[in-house]
């Protein structure tokens, strides 16, 4: 497609996207809620987006230039994405069901390393995990780590180093946990009869059937 046919006038009822902050995105992924009217909603908006006179490409005096043939390409694709994700993909949409807090602790453990072993995710539902706070009762940790067990496969998310005796450690992972999968918290050097404890909370998410 030549610049000529490219050019689109302005019109003063038209919304215009940047084409550049489609294809180079300026926020990360992220996991949102939306209600039922804001799903209806993004449904529909979603068919405006196939058109290509909704790109600006390069802005000029009186007129715009809409993307070029391969960019749009490539935002057809993205629109696709979208389009699955917001007709009901049952792997993406996932209903908000409630909030939850799954406590874990050992009183009296045994000196090393000594781990704490969160309740996995029940079938159906998926986790999302917002904060995790740690705590030694008695005696102060050179670090704890914090990993996500999936089908006997360990993957670290966060290390909290010198955990301070009584003093309770929390970070917010952000992470999406699903069926099967559980939390572990290792705590290093501990002391005998140390007493350790691990929270984690966030929020549930219901699978479609």
């Amino acid at each position: 497609m030549g610049d000529i046919d490219r050019r689109r006038c302005y019109q003063y009822n038209h919304i215009l996207i940047d084409s550049d902050r489609i294809l180079v995105p300026q926020f990360s992924d992220a996991v949102v809620l939306l209600s039922g009217a804001q799903l209806e909603m993004l449904r529909n908006v979603s068919g405006y987006l196939n058109r290509r006179e909704t790109y600006v490409k390069e802005t000029e005096l009186g007129y715009y230039m809409m993307p070029t043939t391969e960019d749009f390409d490539i935002i057809l694709g993205i629109v696709a994405d979208l389009e699955e994700t917001l007709m009901g993909n049952p792997n993406v949409i996932w209903g908000y069901k409630d909030v939850f807090e799954d406590n874990a602790s050992e009183i009296d453990v045994d000196p090393g390393y000594n781990t704490l072993e969160h309740t996995a995710v029940p079938a159906g539902y998926v986790y999302h995990l917002e904060a995790i706070t740690v705590i030694n009762s008695a005696h102060t940790s050179p670090n704890v780590r914090c990993y996500i067990r999936r089908a006997d496969v360990s993957y670290y998310f966060h290390v909290f180093q010198t955990v301070v005796a009584t003093v309770p450690q929390s970070h917010a992972p952000w992470l999406t946990l699903k069926e099967g999968d559980e939390v572990w918290v290792q705590f290093a050097g501990c002391v005998q009869d140390d007493n350790i404890y691990s929270t984690i909370v966030g929020y549930t998410m219901k699978v479609p059937e």
